[in-house]
């Protein structure tokens, strides 16, 4: 195989365990830039709302060091850059002479159009490696992907039963990478380019540190150093406490950790220990996950418009900001009503907030106070350290009642929920100092 120069666009999976990407580019080049982009798809603004907001910033630069530390380790160095992503890229082609840009395959609207753009001066090479099933082994075309979650769900279980469009193995790590090319003047950022970046303080249920290493650690911790995976199904629906859940949903938003290899470490736990309900419900959230990425290939835009993905014609009509102090207080967990402020404080103090929460909350903000879901997803986008816009537009078109399997929320009680969830007022206490 004749090798060229070649550039790997580390957009997201930002690990060097089963990266095809990485794999794909380390066998196919000669010289290999790696470079990783602060761009328009991570940093904008929106509904007056900044998109990467400060817990997110710190973790994505945290894991962009430890990942270069790796690179390095194998020979190679991150390039660190900000900017248009296709003007960069032009640019850094040219300079190269690169004939192939490598990138991780991303199903979001917005990371499509760049693909678009990219492809008009180069070779872009578009590898899986983000989501657990890959594009090519769904039961059908993602324009034709049912729209409930649990026919999908059927329809994948039934396949893996008859051996079909099974999770593929993980692919092997590099052991070493070509070097990159020389390129005068490329400098790469050296600081955090977000000036309000912080990290997540110690009250927080998990020390939330970035990086592969990081990840890596608290899927050990989680899945083998305990019992907490054997519980899971039981106590998913808590808030309170760092094993109630995994807590892996931000390593594997920005990949610094893979879909697929916590996949095959939940099989192997199965066939080591023991196969229950919480170790299929695992499995479950992955399907989830992986739903609602290819459901955003299907909606593309509309995910984002008013009347989301199920809505009629899924209206473009402007955001409504007539009702800016509710949505202001709910924002800034002044609402008044204790459940609610409790996880709105755990958000805005440590940028997480678990499953059960973010479903009350966000019906809370829909059918409560009546506001446009819209600002509330801006909201979450600019907090949550695991932010994906697939899966976070996907769960608001749910909560807001337009999108796939959208229950009927009218009968929403945010009372009956916090006797539920949390019947003793523990985590009301916790995080908010005049709870009684």
């Amino acid at each position: 195989m004749t090798k060229t120069d070649g550039i790997l666009w580390f957009r997201k999976n930002l690990r060097i365990h089963d990266n095809p990407a990485l794999l794909q580019a380390s066998e196919s080049s000669e010289r290999l830039l790696c470079v990783f982009i602060y761009d328009e798809v991570i940093h904008y603004q929106q509904h007056g709302v900044e998109s990467l907001g400060p817990y997110r910033a710190e973790f994505l630069w945290n894991s962009l060091l430890d990942l270069k530390q790796s690179l390095q380790a194998l020979g190679n160095d991150l390039v660190i850059l900000k900017g248009n992503a296709s003007t960069v890229l032009k640019e850094l082609v040219e300079r190269t002479g690169a004939r192939t840009v490598y990138a991780p395959y991303e199903c979001g609207y917005c990371e499509r159009l760049q693909d678009d753009v990219i492809t008009q001066f180069c070779d872009l090479k578009l590898i899986g490696g983000a989501t657990l099933l890959d594009i090519n082994d769904l039961p059908t075309d993602p324009a034709t992907l049912p729209n409930s979650y649990i026919i999908f769900r059927r329809l994948i279980e039934k396949n893996w039963e008859a051996d079909i469009g099974t999770v593929s193995a993980c692919c092997k790590t590099p052991t070493q990478l070509p070097a990159a090319p020389v390129i005068p003047r490329l400098e790469s950022i050296t600081e955090n380019p977000v000036a309000d970046s912080r990290p997540v303080p110690d009250k927080a249920v998990l020390n939330f540190k970035g990086g592969e290493h990081a990840g890596l650690q608290r899927l050990n911790d989680f899945i083998w150093e305990g019992t907490a995976l054997e519980s899971y199904k039981q106590t998913r629906n808590q808030s309170l406490g760092s094993d109630y859940s995994s807590k892996l949903s931000p390593w594997i938003a920005n990949g610094s950790l893979s879909a697929r290899f916590l996949y095959h470490e939940i099989r192997r736990y199965e066939a080591e220990r023991l196969t229950n309900e919480s170790t299929h419900w695992m499995v479950c959230e992955l399907l989830w996950r992986d739903y609602y990425h290819f459901s955003s290939i299907k909606h593309g835009a509309d995910l984002f418009l008013h009347d989301g993905a199920q809505g009629p014609n899924c209206s473009k009509r402007p955001v409504n900001k007539t009702n800016k102090a509710k949505a202001q207080s709910w924002c800034e967990a002044k609402t008044g009503q204790s459940f609610i402020d409790a996880h709105m404080t755990e958000l805005l103090e440590t940028g997480y907030m678990s499953n059960r929460g973010r479903q009350c909350v966000s019906a809370y903000f829909v059918r409560t106070l009546g506001l446009d879901w819209r600002l509330g997803a801006s909201w979450f986008e600019h907090f949550l350290l695991d932010f994906e816009p697939c899966n976070n537009y996907g769960n608001w078109n749910f909560q807001a009642g337009i999108g796939h399997d959208s229950k009927n929320l009218r009968n929403f009680d945010v009372e009956v929920e916090a006797k539920r969830y949390d019947p003793n007022g523990e985590y009301q206490a916790y995080w908010l100092d005049s709870f009684k």
